[in-house]
């Protein structure tokens, strides 16, 4: 969602401003899309091994 909105961001900035031909870097993008794609799932991974490595009774009593 970020992606695409900084592109239509972007675009609009170009064409409606500056007068100038937007021609976005989709390898570049691509790359960002999956560097952030992993990184989100590998925080997640990381933050549930607590949960994943106690039993979910002890899970509950915890105190945050």
């Amino acid at each position: 969602t970020g992606i695409l909105l900084s592109l239509i961001g972007a675009w609009s900035l170009t064409i409606l401003f500056f007068d100038v031909v937007f021609v976005p870097d989709i390898p570049g993008l691509m790359v960002v899309w999956v560097s952030v794609t992993i990184l989100t799932m590998l925080i997640g991974w990381l933050n549930t091994r607590d949960i994943l490595n106690n039993s979910p009774l002890e899970v509950l009593r915890k105190e945050v």
